[in-house]
């Protein structure tokens, strides 16, 4: 009967998320006063307390729906790094586990962000069996003639402000670990403005110079012929032609090396085409963006097909998870498509729902008229995808320019990346 007691209340006690007194302590007063067997304590105690902080973790991951969209869209993108980087992922939390330390938070955070318990509950089942032992052993030994030096050691008041000191200890660490991780992130992104110009391999001109050339086309209207007037009222003489291959070939540079950073796109898309002439010759941009405002990803094809879908879509499922709503046209190619990609996804098929992406749309077209007509489809490709990472620049979609004024984020990320050339 004595076990059950301690089993029920070592089990509600883990379950509680915040302010549950010590099991620890509840062990040894039991022991104390009840004189139980210490190895059938230690074992039933550690069984019982990762029964409860796993069922914590349970409860915490059914809070998830209660979360804004945006908060689980942050939840989703902390998964995937932390799943992404699973060794130290397992290692830390494996120590975390392990030490005597309150761990109600790590079980919800765990929780909250959908991460396997199995392993964790483990860790912790083997690190308290551990604590609880030295604890119990502990107790044992108050109740001999020696033990009494021990407990006063660990009761005293210099013993509990030793305890206290190296919790301490623990948390100035890990915070100057955190500071200096942040400290180095945004020295790395103030770097380039103290580095040498440098041009890169095969080029003549600065990396400085290439990344300003790019960033006016892309995000203005201009023709390569006004970036070179602008250059070249600037003392930069380059030519047009070169501008031009200089957004071939860097464009998709800006966006592979700006990735990381990129925010996690939102589970609502809204997908449509629209109708670009290049070389004389109609051809199809299929393009998404999120409730976020967030373009997911662009896709230029000479065919609007399903293989043209099927390829689209296959491009957009690796920029996230898969999207709960998409909003198409009446095109008869999605239906079979979303069933294929995302057959748990909600179909939205009503008029004027798709004006958001339709409304985007028509700021690319604006960008391309300055062109006169696009001549390859791989030009195309370039300024379609350029222009959708500055609007996703300037409303915010990346981690490196979120605390930037908007006037300043394409200019800042630009001169930010122009080192990864």
């Amino acid at each position: 009967m004595l076990y059950i007691v301690v089993v029920a209340v070592v089990l509600a006690v883990n379950l509680l998320p915040a302010f549950g007194p010590p099991t620890w302590s509840l062990l040894v007063l039991f022991k104390l006063n009840w004189h139980l067997n210490p190895v059938a304590l230690v074992v039933l105690a550690a069984m019982a307390a990762g029964t409860g902080r796993y069922l914590l973790a349970r409860a915490s991951y059914l809070l998830r729906g209660r979360l804004s969209e945006r908060r689980r869209d942050n939840l989703a993108a902390a998964n995937r790094y932390l799943t992404g980087h699973r060794a130290g992922t397992i290692l830390g939390l494996g120590l975390f586990a392990l030490s005597p330390l309150p761990s109600a938070q790590l079980f919800e955070a765990a929780g909250v962000l959908a991460l396997p318990l199995r392993p964790l509950t483990i860790a912790f089942f083997a690190g308290r069996l551990v604590s609880y032992s030295l604890y119990i052993g502990a107790a044992s030994l108050a109740q001999r003639s020696y033990g009494q030096i021990i407990t006063s050691a660990l009761t005293s008041p210099t013993g509990i402000a030793l305890q206290c000191a190296m919790l301490i200890g623990i948390g100035i660490a890990g915070a100057v670990a955190l500071v200096d991780r942040l400290w180095h992130r945004e020295t790395d992104r103030m770097r380039i403005s103290s580095l040498a110009s440098s041009a890169p391999a095969g080029y003549r001109f600065p990396r400085e110079v290439i990344a300003v050339a790019v960033r006016w086309y892309l995000r203005y209207g201009l023709s390569y012929r006004d970036v070179e007037e602008l250059l070249a009222e600037r003392g930069v003489e380059v030519d047009h032609v070169t501008v031009y291959r200089w957004v071939q070939a860097f464009t998709q540079e800006f966006i592979d090396a700006a990735r990381p950073s990129r925010h996690a796109v939102g589970d609502r898309w809204f997908v449509d085409e629209t109708y670009v002439k290049v070389a004389g010759r109609w051809t199809y941009l299929y393009r998404a963006i999120d409730q976020h405002g967030q373009v997911i990803d662009v896709l230029a094809s000479e065919r609007r097909d399903g293989a043209a879908a099927r390829a689209f879509f296959t491009r957009a499922m690796r920029c996230g998870p898969a999207p709960v709503e998409v909003t198409t046209d009446r095109a008869p190619v999605y239906p079979r498509v979303l069933d294929e990609f995302a057959p748990d996804a909600r179909h939205v098929l009503e008029q004027y729902a798709n004006n958001v992406v339709e409304a985007d749309q028509g700021r690319l077209k604006a960008r391309l008229r300055p062109m006169r007509g696009v001549k390859t489809i791989r030009s195309l490709r370039s300024v379609a995808a350029g222009h959708a990472f500055v609007q996703n620049l300037r409303r915010g979609h990346y981690e490196l320019t979120i605390d930037i004024p908007a006037q300043d984020r394409v200019r800042a990320a630009f001169d930010g990346l122009a080192h990864c050339l």
